[in-house]
């Protein structure tokens, strides 16, 4: 018995440097488009035996019952039969431009939001309800939005263009933040951080191409900066 599980283990390793067959990973739209498409695209070209059918989507993803080899999942886990590396995490933060700002001031407390117009995107937030953190609780606030978009790309559209203040996950609008097209607003309340996780089903004897993609991209994606958790009061 010990010789047949050296063995498996053994071809277990050989797999994982010679991987073959075809790898489903699932990410989500956005995310996927900015930080594990270039680390798919790398993977192909080190290891050409392996086929890669990438869906990028912005829904949970069933790994067992959709043929998911691998997940890239934002958010807290339910689910115990599925194994978690852990990534990084990501803040959900509230942001404006600068011109809205000054020409509707800048609110200080959440509660302000009443009195401002908001763009709500149903991946983040309940459209009619954005939670904050103060003081360690729970602070809910009732909106009536300006505008509700149920994708990031439209409501970062629509920030920019001085529609209203919307709420994202940081990744989401890094890029404006870093050109100061928009400002982060309300951050000493934010919420806690959301956890990025890669999921796969797999645990000992894992096949080859599953362990290599996970070795491949998890020490990338835990060292990009968007996934970095920061002081919640910093600007």
């Amino acid at each position: 018995m010990l010789d047949a599980i050296t063995e498996a283990d053994a071809n277990v390793a050989a797999d994982h440097l010679n991987p073959v067959g075809t790898l489903t990973v699932s990410a989500p739209v956005l995310f996927g488009q900015r930080f594990v498409a270039p680390l798919i695209n790398a993977f192909a070209l080190r290891y050409p035996e392996v086929n890669v059918n990438a869906v990028y989507a912005d829904r949970t993803t069933r790994l067992l019952e959709e043929g998911v080899d691998i997940a890239i999942r934002i958010g807290h886990l339910g689910d115990s039969t599925i194994f978690a590396v852990p990534l990084g995490t990501v803040r959900r933060r509230t942001y404006a431009a600068p011109a809205y700002l000054a020409a509707h001031s800048e609110p200080r407390h959440p509660r302000d939001l009443m009195n401002h117009h908001c763009v709500s995107f149903t991946g983040v937030s309940s459209p009619f309800e954005w939670v904050f953190n103060e003081n360690g609780s729970r602070l809910p606030v009732r909106l009536q939005p300006r505008m509700i978009v149920d994708l990031s790309p439209a409501a970062v559209l629509a920030a920019l263009d001085g529609v209203g203040i919307t709420q994202l996950l940081s990744y989401q609008a890094a890029p404006e933040v870093l050109d100061g097209k928009l400002r982060a607003l309300l951050t000493a309340f934010e919420p806690e951080a959301v956890p990025v996780n890669l999921l796969h089903i797999e645990r000992r004897g894992a096949s080859g191409k599953v362990r290599a993609f996970v070795d491949f991209v998890t020490e990338s994606l835990r060292s990009n900066p968007h996934l970095q958790d920061e002081d919640a009061t910093a600007t």
